[in-house]
């Protein structure tokens, strides 16, 4: 069963259709702990301000917007609730359809699977049926994982998936990209590299690409394991005052302390009693 990364409501005209979002994809890349060399103890990365030189809780972190200068804008959590509060209302409204192809790649962001919730099967598989006979894609925006996102929702055989897209302020400029000239090319050469292409060309299929690579790093991962080279991280040492306390002692013997001046006190004469 998938976890559930949200819930809230798909509609489009008139109809509203409860559902829950299913990431639909996952990293299945090996991770690597960066350990200590001398202890192969796992590094830790804390929050640590280097003006204060202290650690910072989390409740003494605020937001703030850097300036080009260095300064910064601060916002409180209290103000980014109140921007975010118009946003947040958990629905997905489909603006409008338009056909896949229009789409460039270059939008698509993150996939999730939608599914129905109870009491919204119907709904679901009426839009779900009528997208694949249209051939249509639906347009609509979100407020998700803290911002707010254009999605593009199909159907792909009996499930609906939905598209993050990126925004066009997002998409950077080809004007940018480095050594791109205006070149001739000759008819031969165009011809040539279009035959090439034609015979090169085949069906998309998924199981032809396969991750070599993870592949490999789990196959040495698995003869390590097999030859025993495992380690254990060697156990965090307990801060103790005794440590303090003997090199307070030693400094002690070594450099013994000056002595120190005598306090004057004041004498006052004593008067015999009269005899």
């Amino acid at each position: 069963m998938l976890h559930t990364a949200w819930k809230g409501t798909l509609s489009f005209g008139s109809i509203d259709i409860p559902i829950r979002l299913h990431t639909a994809t996952e990293d299945q890349e090996i991770k690597l702990r960066s350990l200590h060399k001398e202890c192969l103890t796992p590094i830790k990365y804390e929050k640590r301000c280097p003006s204060c030189e202290q650690d910072v809780d989390t409740d003494d972190i605020v937001k703030g917007y850097e300036l080009e200068d260095g300064r910064f804008v601060v916002i409180s959590t209290e103000e980014l609730q109140q921007v975010r509060r118009p946003f947040e209302n958990k629905d997905i409204s489909m603006d409008h359809f338009i056909e896949l192809n229009e789409v460039d790649p270059l939008y698509f962001g993150k996939s999730y699977y939608i599914s129905p919730q109870e009491a919204g099967e119907r709904p679901y598989a009426i839009l779900q049926q009528a997208l694949l006979d249209t051939n249509k894609v639906g347009i609509a925006s979100v407020f998700l994982h803290s911002r707010q996102q254009v999605v593009l929702v199909r159907a792909l055989e009996d499930v609906l998936i939905m598209h993050t897209l990126y925004f066009l302020e997002e998409i950077r400029d080809v004007e940018n990209v480095p050594n791109l000239r205006d070149q001739l090319v000759d008819t031969q050469h165009k011809d040539l590299a279009g035959k090439i292409i034609n015979e090169m060309t085949q069906p998309f299929n998924p199981n032809h690409f396969h991750n070599q690579y993870r592949d490999s790093l789990k196959d040495l991962v698995e003869d390590k394991l097999a030859e025993g080279q495992v380690v254990s991280p060697k156990e965090p040492t307990k801060q103790s005052n005794v440590k303090d306390l003997m090199t307070a002692l030693k400094m002690s013997i070594d450099s013994p302390p000056t002595a120190k001046p005598k306090r004057k006190t004041s004498q006052k004469k004593v008067s015999r009693p009269s005899s």
